[in-house]
Formats: structure tokens, C-alpha cells, sequence
């Protein structure tokens, strides 16, 4: 590993071990990367590697990862589920800016039955390069966190609910 380089933590399922490889060759110059697996073809469940990153990066022990999957949905979806991670899809030059400029994401997700390698390899470099535009975005991803951790939707007595801390309140009260 080489000094003064920031850590990008990168994985994939099997979908996605060849342009996994490829960044990883690509960008070696500028980056450490910390690959998570898998490295074989084998079938593997995208969620178990997309929990395993996110861990990682929702702890900020890594700042940004990469998930690689067929579409790059599924891996947002499982990705998104964290703490302090922002994971989109990223198939075009406007989410690849966007995402980081407006969002603030920390992992990118690409998919290869959506993108050549040489189109996932340009998205990438433009996302890796792209800064936060803080300003009037500060705002509105602060709420995108907020809203992670406060409310979960219930189903109890056969009635959906929001559950929120207040409810947690008052059965503690209730005790």
C-alpha cells in the first residue's frame, strides 16, 4: 500500500469480478484499494458484499467504496440500508456528478449488464473526482440521514403505525 493515498474499499458479486479488477488496475496510481471479495466467478449474494462494505463505511473507518452488480440496484438497495452510507446507481454522467455534487454519496454503484467497461471506468473517474457542493445541499442530506435513523414503519394489531422515539418514551414510561 502506498503512503498518502486515500483508501477506496471495493467489491462486487460474481457479476462484476473482471471491472472490479479493472478499476483496481486503472486507478492504483491514485488510490489503496481494500478489495472485499469475492475473487472467483463463483455465484455469490450481492447483499452479503454490500453489507460488508457498508459496515465499513458507515463506521467511517473508509470514507467511499465501490459496489459492482449486474444493474447496480441491488447493491444500492442493501448499500442504502446503513448508517452514514449514500449509495446510488450510477448508469450516467448526470448521476455520477450529481450524486456526489448534490448527495454527498460515499459509495458508488455500477452495473455491468447496464454499462461497457469503458463507460463504468468514465463514470467512475468522474464520480471519484467530483466534489461536494455543500451550500444549500447541506441541508437536505443532513435530513436524508436524520430520516434513516428516526422513524420505522409498523404493522401491529393489523394497523400500520410510525413508530418513533416518542413511542420508545412512553413504553419506557409505561413500565
Amino acid at each position: 500500500m502506498k503512503k498518502n493515498k486515500e483508501y477506496l474499499l471495493i467489491s462486487s458479486d460474481h457479476n462484476g469480478i473482471q471491472l472490479k479488477e479493472m478499476i483496481q488496475k486503472k486507478f492504483s496510481n491514485n488510490y489503496n484499494f481494500i478489495d472485499l471479495g469475492p475473487n472467483t466467478k463463483d455465484k455469490v449474494d450481492y447483499t452479503d458484499y454490500a453489507s460488508t462494505l457498508s459496515t465499513i463505511v458507515s463506521k467511517k473507518q473508509v470514507s467511499h467504496g465501490i459496489l459492482i452488480c449486474g444493474t447496480g440496484i441491488g447493491m444500492s438497495i442493501a448499500a442504502n440500508k446503513f448508517k452514514n452510507v449514500k449509495a446510488p446507481v450510477v448508469h450516467n454522467m448526470i448521476s455520477a456528478v450529481n450524486s456526489k455534487e448534490h448527495n454527498n454519496s460515499n459509495v458508488i454503484c455500477l452495473g455491468t449488464w447496464v454499462n461497457n467497461d469503458k463507460t463504468n471506468m468514465f463514470l467512475l473517474n468522474t464520480w471519484l473526482k467530483t466534489k461536494f457542493g455543500q451550500g444549500r445541499h447541506i441541508k437536505r442530506v443532513e435530513k436524508i440521514e436524520k430520516n434513516k435513523n428516526l422513524e420505522k414503519i409498523i404493522f401491529t394489531n393489523g394497523v400500520f403505525d410510525i413508530l418513533h422515539s416518542g413511542h420508545i418514551e412512553l413504553l419506557k414510561f409505561a413500565k
